[in-house]
């Protein structure tokens, strides 16, 4: 179906969007592109998705243009021999995630994905982009093999975007590698990358920053959005109130085994801890509702702070009914990894709750957002009265009196497709000036 034309496109554009975490995938990092791809083709694109068949497909894959390409991963076998649970398919959800074997960490360079994925991904991607004369090649990240295939499809003609949604080697959100040998590889096929991709674009100012002192060379900042169109869903409710001060998080209570960006909202859970013991009147206020997936190390912590009896894990829910969920709290807790760059997927879907958000973290990109749109406060993680004490503030419903969330317009994802749209437009030109 031919896209329509649209302000930044004087002809019908066709775009291949190559994404590995995408539906009925129920990892967070596949929203950017899910909304992406919405916006993009009502600024007249055509998009397709190319993606992981590891979780099944939808429905209205045809329909979308989703193409769906041969992953190992999703291999019954293989997931047993390297005692594995079986991968969730579309409508399932596994209950509590264990943490993957050493193998698939810690030998493949730069992810277990360059062998299991890739290689079928490149195939189909080479084919549409000679078929389907597809104008631009975007390759997206995490997972950071992704971009390999935007390497191997240089010579066919379409331009290529290299978008990073998390850093590669800078502030990595993996666990590093062991040997020098694996970790100067990563850094290599990092440089590849970025030095030969027609337009790279970075998540966070900090990771631009870092590309371009490293590469010398210009890097866009296209940030992560919220969507207004997954803004209300009249199906979704949120639970009935228990205390009458509600905080909401979402997430893994533990982040990655052994990843130097490990994040936990645990200071929280801390700071509950010591003013129940010296104010039980105020956390005898203030329930704490976890929406996310349960880790085998998130059981754990919950133990520890089961006495309180303030938290409540509701698991995983879909988009829609989170959102129903962060509507009705009086607060939104927000954790970032201890790295500068770190801006939590999550900070612009609480931006469209439109609720105050108390983000525990460093100072950085996520605080810079959070100051300049007046949407939340931000406190180190290791400043534990200083958490107690915001967390005070809103038991006594004082928290919001000093925010006001503001032009938060320009983090819509509209908003932002029409920036990536002008990325796009400057690739291709660039390619064609190549070509010539």
């Amino acid at each position: 179906m031919a896209a329509r034309a649209g302000p930044f496109v004087t002809q019908p554009r066709r775009l291949l969007v190559a994404v590995y975490d995408y539906p009925p995938s129920t990892s967070v990092g596949g929203a950017r592109w899910i909304s992406m791809k919405r916006h993009l083709e009502e600024l007249g694109y055509g998009v397709t998705v190319l993606t992981t068949d590891a979780y099944g497909c939808l429905p209205d894959d045809d329909e979308k243009r989703v193409i769906r390409t041969r992953d190992v991963v999703s291999s019954q076998a293989l997931r047993r021999a390297l005692r594995r649970p079986a991968l969730p398919r579309a409508g399932q959800e596994v209950s509590i995630e264990r943490p993957p074997s050493p193998l698939l960490t810690k030998v493949l360079v730069p992810d277990i994905y360059a062998v299991s994925w890739v290689p079928s991904a490149l195939r189909a991607a080479r084919r549409l982009i000679r078929a389907a004369h597809i104008d631009a090649f975007i390759s997206t990240s995490p997972k950071d093999s992704t971009h390999l295939v935007g390497l191997a499809t240089l010579g066919g003609g379409a331009a290529w975007v290299a978008d990073f949604r998390d850093g590669w080697v800078f502030e990595s959100t993996r666990p590093p590698f062991p040997t020098a040998l694996q970790r100067a590889l990563d850094r290599k096929l990092e440089a590849f990358v970025v030095r030969k991709a027609d337009a790279v674009v970075a998540f966070s100012d900090v990771l631009v920053g870092d590309f371009a002192r490293r590469y010398q060379r210009g890097v866009d900042y296209v940030p992560n959005g919220w969507d207004p169109g997954l803004a209300v869903w009249e199906g979704a409710t949120a639970p009935a109130r228990i205390r009458s001060v509600r905080l909401v998080y979402t997430g893994t209570l533990t982040g990655a085994q052994g990843a130097p960006t490990d994040r936990t909202p645990l200071p929280v859970l801390e700071a509950l801890d010591e003013l129940a013991r010296n104010e039980p009147a105020i956390v005898a206020r203030i329930e704490l509702l976890v929406l996310g997936r349960l880790t085998e190390r998130d059981e754990r912590l919950l133990e520890r702070f089961r006495h309180l009896g303030v938290v409540t894990h509701l698991g995983y829910m879909p988009r829609t009914a989170a959102l129903a969920v962060q509507r009705s709290a009086d607060a939104l807790v927000l954790v970032s990894s201890p790295t500068p760059s770190s801006i939590p997927l999550k900070l612009f879907e609480y931006l469209g709750a439109e609720r105050p958000i108390l983000h525990i973290g460093p100072a950085g990109a996520a605080e810079r957002i959070l100051r300049e749109t007046g949407a939340g406060v931000t406190v180190s993680p290791d400043d534990r009265p200083a958490i107690a004490e915001q967390l005070r503030r809103i038991a006594q419903m004082e928290f919001a009196d000093a925010l006001g969330p503001r032009d938060i317009g320009r983090y819509t994802y509209p908003a932002v497709a029409e920036q990536m749209a002008a990325v796009i437009e400057r690739a291709i030109e660039r390619r064609r000036r190549h070509a010539r």
